[in-house]
């Protein structure tokens, strides 16, 4: 849910500070970088990095790397599926504290950023 939330807030953002902008303000901002997935199969590895195994919140979902069964590129979309499935922890730490310890996952799905190879300080996003 805060997800969710979090990504409404941010193209809310996005949709009013594009309404409040003139149309001369609109002209000056440059594209610096976008993927349209207009292509077939796993993210473009020029772009995307993937994070793995059990990443955050204690969440039971364990996240693949380059597995297309949780994430592809496809009609022009970016598809990530979450899976109720049992799959294989590669990152187990037997005797840690909740999922990381489980020798297998219920869950799988994909997570990916552009940690390392992109970043920006200011701009507007759009999705």
């Amino acid at each position: 849910m805060r997800r969710a939330l979090r990504l409404f807030i941010s193209v809310f953002l996005v949709f009013v500070t594009q309404a409040a902008m003139s149309q001369e303000q609109q002209k000056q901002w440059k594209l610096v970088w976008s993927d349209e997935f207009d292509y077939e199969g796993l993210p473009d590895p020029e772009k995307w990095n993937y994070e793995e195994g059990f990443i955050r919140n204690r969440e039971e979902q364990y996240y693949t790397r380059e597995r297309l069964e949780n994430i592809r590129a496809e009609n022009g979309m970016l598809i990530i599926e979450a899976r109720k499935e049992q799959y294989p922890n590669a990152k187990r730490q037997p005797g840690a504290d909740g999922p990381a310890a489980h020798e297998f996952a219920s869950h799988t799905s994909a997570s990916i950023n552009t940690r390392g190879k992109h970043s920006w300080l200011y701009g507007r996003i759009e999705m």
